[in-house]
This record gives C-alpha cells, structure tokens and sequence, in this order.
C-alpha cells in the first residue's frame, strides 16, 4: 500500500514518469499487494509522525525516480500529509 501512495505521489509531483509509474502499480497488483488505502492522509500523516525514521520535525521518505531507482528526501514532518493526499488521488 504504501509503495503505490508514495509512486502516485511521485508522478503527481513530478519525480517518475507516468509509464513507469504505471508499470509500478500494476506489479504490486499482479502480486496480489493492496494499491488501496482505506486512511485518510491526515490519519496516515498522525501515524507516520511516530515513526522511527522521524527526527525532530523531519522524517525521510522514500521516493521512486525511476524503475529500480529511488531517492530519499527529508522531507517536514508537516508536509506528510499532502504527500499522501498526492499517493491518495486516483487510486483505483
């Protein structure tokens, strides 16, 4: 669930093609893995704050660029949630 908000998320902003994006998606389903959340953005972002990859006011995500490349980006801990809200729209 969460590789396919945060590859929705990365052709939303940008970051990875919409093709590669799509071959993403549809691996994950092919696997039987869930491309669907059923939380909201501000209730992952809540839970996500608690996370040990957070530090103070930052935490670091992980971000596909590209098939089999990816990047890590500190990111506010308050701007998680319109990183999910991105990951959200468009789900199938």
């Amino acid at each position: 669930m969460g590789m396919a908000i945060v590859t929705r998320a990365s052709v939303r902003r940008g970051l990875l093609d919409s093709d590669a994006g799509t071959r993403i998606l549809n691996t994950i389903k092919r696997n039987n893995l869930p491309i669907v959340c059923p939380y909201s953005a501000a209730d992952m972002a809540t839970i996500a704050a608690l996370d040990k990859k957070a530090a103070a006011s930052d935490i670091t995500v992980i971000l596909p660029e590209k098939i089999g490349q990816c990047r890590m980006e500190k990111m506010p801990i308050a701007a998680l949630e319109a990183l999910f809200a991105d990951g959200l729209e468009g789900q199938a």
